[in-house]
C-alpha cells in the first residue's frame, strides 16, 4: 500500500534534516534513488508503508509522527 497525505512530505524532510543526512544518503540507506526521496518530500509521489517503516526506523521516530495530522495540514 502507498501512504500520502497532508503534511507527510514535510514531516519526512523535517526528520531527515533533524539527522543531518542528504536525500542522497537517506536514499542509500532505504533502497531507493535520491529523486525518489526528493518526491516523497515534496508529496509528488506517495510513499509504500513498507519503506515509510524503514524511514521510521531510520530516523527513530513512531510511525504515528509521520501519520498524525498536525494543524496546518489541510490548509
Amino acid at each position: 500500500m502507498r501512504i500520502s497525505m497532508p503534511g507527510l512530505g514535510g514531516r519526512l524532510r523535517r526528520a531527515r534534516n533533524e539527522t543531518g543526512l542528504s536525500q542522497e544518503k537517506v536514499a542509500e540507506r532505504v533502497g531507493v534513488s535520491w529523486m525518489t526521496v526528493h518526491r516523497w518530500e515534496r508529496v509528488k509521489k506517495a510513499t509504500p508503508d513498507h519503506l515509510l517503516d524503514k524511514l521510521c526506523e531510520f530516523y527513530d521516530k513512531p510511525l504515528r509522527r509521520f501519520l498524525t495530522l498536525e494543524e496546518g495540514d489541510l490548509e
